[in-house]
């Protein structure tokens, strides 16, 4: 293990340690919501009406009501913590009064049970919001309340109410610091209250809140002068049974000798420091390394055993025991490497955290050893270039200098998270100490300007962006240190640090990809250039006036707002103005170079890269800089496609790229060739995704040829033919609708090609071939595809979307249009439902969008909206009728649009508008309309209240006499079937229309609304007598059945009619093969009669007859009939 020289000189001991450790600091602004007096308003409210709950009314479910609410308000200040501080003291008496009362409220009422345990809940809502520190000052100090408090926490029962058990933890914690001695308010009672921490600290686990309080209260209770025999009682356990304890009692003692050692800094506590460090340190450290299984150090152990350590450090460096100090430095970070993966995030801050510490510490005692480990931590980072300089070790740490070297290498062999983490962490802790030597600071910034940049696009291995948290955060806390003198001086000695800290910080809040890190990389360059703009920036400027470098310090600062940061795309546009500025474009040229070509950037990321590359690489010609910055090495056009030409054999990213360059003018004409050249040869079947592959070649074919290189273009044909058949992602349709626009499909082999293409599915094609110009005759073809219901209905949706109405001719016009008028009636199903309602939606936006050039189709597209209107989908009816609107320019309705989703009466009250107003008098229309709203108003699938809205609506339209009678004349006119057809042989759609007809008929004759003799009753038994003959359709049976049934009970009927439908009612309640149906019949009958004749002796026979199971004999069907022939 390699350990740091010994020092000779007297204040300067062995050797120092290892580091590693995550976290993520930067300067953030932060609003905390504002929290009003109406909300302890209602607090205050609430405690009264809790008290008349437990006291004056008990009411233990009214107690548990208000509790709940008061732990939601209270919850709402974590967010604004301080505001509850004026109310503290009166909340947490008033909570400790009534949890005394619920206590005795229990004796009286065993459902008090819960409420003790709720309002001690309350207790822990405010230490969680306010630290139960605060919350402790404020329990009553009153030491007579103590036997109560113990003998509470003994009850049986208290180890299954944590929240009981935390608060009466918590009031002791306050309570064992009163400054006289215990034994005056109870013999005994130390003892009690120390077997009573002791409990609960190995009763609870994983740093629970009650396992924390009972290590405060058992610390607090054993540090007093007066319990000197607690403190040896439990020192002499710890030590002795150390070796034996299970890991959650190791971790109980941990946290307790961790709040020991802050309490008590001196005294007896001192004397154990030797022990405490051989005993359970060194034993720790010991299991970490060789223990497995159970017995390795835990995440939450491991932490505690750091705090441990970094006190028992500060005894040691009070004692002048550095050898001590070193042994101890050196045995925690090894816990790093033994630790491995289980070395998390909050370990290492907390070992970077203490160790600072230790080292801020250790510098008001012995500065030349605390330079020492400072270095040595350096060194833990492996990294050869970075040289520490001590020419005389005598001459102290002033002699100890780190030089600036921004050409650092980091081996991936070497860099490892935890430590390189943990390294820039502690000197990030440790300037916030303002313990940091200025002298370290150029080799910290050097190792900043790598780290910054550190992330899976150049090392892999790195899942995270810890690494670079913690350089910004190691940076920001530097500056905040050091003094403008130190600044000016660093400046003078090392020239090339200023500029290169200050782009470091520029390129991460422009280009880091994690948002956190931007918004961090803009905090800390906002104190950069805040705190030393005014020394720095004038040599950038290569001016001394004080008021043009103030100008452009503001403007500068305003350009890194949070919202210009908030995407990569605000950030990326930021170098253009950054540009106009006065900065040097070729400074952004590496950045978005790298961006580029980084395998782990994704595709997005990389095509913005490429167009901002190649505005940069446009703005370089001709741009004269103004600030004198320059940092790394300035890269040239012509570099740049020489390494993107290179790039080509193994990323695609790279043509896309030079496709931006192309665009931009910026490719030189002489390497066009080259490329084409190399795209010919490409192989499309790379392990990557082939639509990314895809896009990049179209991108490079779109940019580098145009309308006159069809020859040339013919090369690529089998290129651009396999190409065609990659999945339609949004970034390769984009780029075959260009390339159609500009290559127009020739031939009609090529166009055949292409239907066939999109008859088997391809939604590349369907996005893409309407940029392409179709005479009439490809469009005829085209439409032929459109009317197939089995070509794929996104494929045609995806067509109808793309057809631009306003730029066909007008026989293209014609032919679309006829197809558009037809698809809008596509009902085509599939596994998925309804798919054609997308070829609907598709056609009904079109439409929409260009109505105007529809007016030759107006009476046909206004029936096929009305019908739309009134079916079920929403964002279809809604559509539909947002055109109707349209043809009369009515905005009326325009204000409830955004309720149509949310609130279906009103939708539907606004139709029946619609329709009373302008269609209604039209017999063609309202078949129409009809036929779409029954499918709403009559569907038994479906969202109910869209049906019952629906039919409320319908309900309300047909209190009009006149209203109703037409309707029911259309609705009967719906049941029609042409003769000689079989509803089995309707279409799909016809047979829903005719199920949701008779379901809507069905519905009104239940409503009781009043009918006339005007209605055509003859014809409705007609068509529901043919609906329900030659089917087994029992659904449609049972509506008929519901049909006749009510038409043998309506006054409004003929009489003969009525009797037709009683004799129909009892032939299929005695004949029907079907025994459901049978029974549905006879329930029927028993309905009929015991409307018209309760008292007749049929209900009986009805009754108890098993209509379901068999068939009724020959006597019973004709006693049944001859009763209701004369009833």
């Amino acid at each position: 293990m390699v350990r740091c020289p010994p020092h000779t000189h007297p204040h300067s001991p062995p050797a120092p340690p290892r580091l590693d450790a995550p976290t993520t600091y930067a300067p953030m602004d932060s609003k905390k919501p504002s929290t009003s007096s109406q909300q302890h308003e209602k607090i205050a409210k609430a405690f009264v009406e809790l008290e008349y709950a437990i006291k004056s009314n008990p009411s233990a479910p009214s107690a548990l009501k208000i509790i709940a609410c008061l732990k939601s308000s209270l919850n709402a200040f974590e967010q604004a913590p301080r505001a509850l501080d004026d109310y503290l003291q009166t909340y947490i008496s008033s909570i400790s009064t009534l949890f005394f009362a619920a206590k005795e409220q229990i004796n009286a009422s065993s459902g008090f049970g819960d409420v003790p345990n709720a309002l001690a809940d309350l207790i822990y809502v405010l230490a969680k919001v306010r630290g139960h520190k605060i919350v402790a000052n404020y329990l009553s100090s009153d030491v007579y309340v103590i036997p109560r408090l113990v003998e509470l926490i003994e009850a049986p029962n208290m180890t299954e109410t944590h929240s009981e058990a935390y608060f009466l933890l918590l009031w002791l914690s306050r309570l064992v610091l009163v400054p006289f001695p215990l034994e005056t308010v109870r013999l005994g009672v130390d003892w009690q209250l120390y077997n009573v921490a002791l409990k609960y600290l190995a009763l609870h686990s994983t740093a629970s809140k009650t396992q924390v309080i009972s290590s405060v209260t058992l610390a607090s209770l054993v540090t007093r002068a007066d319990c000197c025999h607690l403190f040896s009682d439990y020192t002499d356990r710890v030590l002795v049974d150390w070796p034996v304890l299970d890991t959650n009692t190791k971790l109980g003692h941990l946290m307790t000798l961790n709040q020991m050692l802050k309490k008590a800094p001196s005294g007896p506590l001192s004397d154990l420091v030797p022990e405490l460090h051989r005993g359970v340190i060194l034993h720790e450290i010991a299991s970490a390394k060789y223990g497995s299984g159970s017995h390795k150090i835990n995440t939450l152990n491991a932490l505690y055993l750091l705090k441990v350590s970094a006190k028992v450090s500060k005894f040691f460096i009070a004692q002048n025991q550095y050898s001590s100090v070193a042994s101890l430095i050196n045995h925690t970070t090894d816990l790093m490497h033994y630790m491995g993966e289980l070395f998390d995030a909050s370990l290492r801050e907390c070992m970077a955290k203490n160790l600072a510490k230790t080292v801020s510490y250790l510098a008001t005692k012995a500065v030349n050893y605390a330079a020492q480990i400072i270095a040595y931590m350096f060194g833990q980072l492996r990294i050869p270039q970075l040289v520490v300089e001590n020419n005389d070790p005598a001459k102290g740490s002033a002699e100890n200098s780190m030089n600036f070297n921004p050409h650092l290498t980091l081996d991936p062999a070497h860099l490892s998270v935890p430590r390189y983490h943990t390294v820039l962490l502690f000197m990030g802790f440790l300037a916030l100490t303002k313990s940091l030597p200025v002298q370290f600071v150029p080799a910290l910034f050097s190792i900043t300007h790598q780290t910054c940049f550190v992330s899976q696009r150049n090392f892999s291995f790195v899942q995270t962006a810890q690494i670079r948290d913690a350089s910004c955060f190691c940076c920001w806390a530097v500056l905040r240190i050091l003094s403008k003198p130190q600044f000016v001086c660093l400046k003078t000695q090392f020239p090339q640090l200023v500029p290169t800290v200050f782009f470091d910080l520029v390129t991460v809040s422009l280009f880091d990809e994690d948002f956190t890190m931007r918004r961090c990389g803009m905090a800390v360059l906002q104190e950069y250039v805040g705190r030393f703009g005014s020394v720095f920036l004038g040599d950038l400027l290569r001016t001394e006036d004080a008021a043009r470098i103030g100008e452009f310090t503001i403007k500068f600062i305003e350009q890194f707002g949070a919202s210009t940061v908030g995407s990569l795309a605000d950030s990326h546009s930021i170098i253009h103005a950054l540009i106009q500025m006065g900065f040097a474009p070729e400074l952004f040229v590496s950045p978005l170079l790298d961006e580029v070509l980084a395998d782990s950037s994704s595709f997005e990321l990389q095509k913005l890269g490429s167009r901002h590359l190649a505005v940069v690489l446009n703005a370089e010609q001709g741009h004269k800089d103004n600030l004198q910055l320059l940092v790394g090495d300035a890269v040239c056009a012509g570099e740049v496609v020489d390494s993107l030409i290179a790039a080509l054999t193994h990323t695609h990213s790279a043509l896309y790229a030079l496709a931006e360059l192309a665009t931009a003018g910026v490719l030189p004409p002489g390497r066009k060739s080259e490329i084409s050249s190399i795209v010919e040869r490409m192989s499309l079947h790379r392990h990557v995704s082939q639509a990314l592959l895809g896009e990049s070649v179209m991108h490079w074919l779109n940019a580098a040829f145009s309308i006159t290189d069809n020859e040339e273009m013919a090369r690529f044909a089998p290129l651009i033919n396999t190409m065609q058949k990659f999945d339609a992602t949004a970034g390769l349709v984009s780029e075959f609708q260009a390339f159609y626009t500009t290559f127009h499909v020739q031939t009609a082999e090529e166009f055949q090609y292409i239907c066939h293409q999109l008859r088997s599915g391809n939604k590349l094609l369907a996005g893409s071939i309407m940029s392409s110009k179709l005479n009439p005759q490809q469009f005829v073809q085209l439409s032929t595809v459109l009317r197939d219901k089995m070509v794929d209905a996104d494929v045609r949706c995806s067509l109808i979307s793309q057809v631009s109405p306003v730029s066909l001719d007008p026989k293209s016009f014609e032919v679309f249009s006829s197809t558009l008028m037809d698809l809008l009636d596509d009902y085509t199903t599939s596994e998925q439902g309804d798919v054609g309602s997308k070829v609907r939606k598709a056609c009904i936006s079109v439409i929409s969008n260009n109505l105007g050039l529809f007016s030759a189709s107006s009476i046909i597209l206004q029936k096929k909206m009305l019908r739309i209107a009134g079916e079920t989908i929403d964002k279809l009816r809604i559509a539909a009728f947002g055109v109707l609107c349209q043809f009369f320019s009515i905005s009326d309705y325009s204000t409830h649009t955004d309720k149509y989703y949310s609130d279906y009466d009103v939708y539907f009250a606004d139709v029946f508008d619609l329709f009373t107003q302008k269609y209604s008098d039209s017999a063609e229309f309202a078949d129409a309309f009809w036929s779409g709203l029954v499918h709403s108003a009559g569907t038994c699938i479906g969202a109910n209240t869209m049906i019952n809205s629906s039919f409320r609506s319908l309900l309300h339209y047909l209190r009009d006499p006149v209203s109703l009678e037409n309707t029911f004349n259309v609705l009967v006119r719906l049941l029609r079937v042409p003769p000689g057809v079989k509803v089995s042989a309707l279409d799909r759609r016809a047979q829903k229309t005719v199920q949701a007809t008779l379901n809507v008929i069905v519905k009104i004759f239940d409503s009781g609304i009043e009918l006339r003799e005007s209605i055509n009753f003859q014809t409705l038994f007609v068509r529901a007598y043919n609906l329900h003959i030659n089917t087994t359709v029992s659904a449609r049976i049972a509506l008929v059945i519901k049909i006749f049934q009510h038409m043998s009970t309506i006054s409004c009927v003929d009489g003969d009619l009525k009797a037709k439908c009683r004799r129909r009612l009892c032939w299929i309640s005695c004949q029907h093969g079907n025994g459901q149906v049978r029974a549905m019949a006879a329930d029927a009958l028993f309905e009929v009669v015991n409307e018209v004749d309760p008292d007749n002796s049929v209900v009986g026979l009805l009754d108890t007859t098993a209509w379901e199971s068999v068939k009724p004999n020959t006597t019973i069907t004709c006693q049944i009939d001859n009763i209701f022939r004369n009833i």
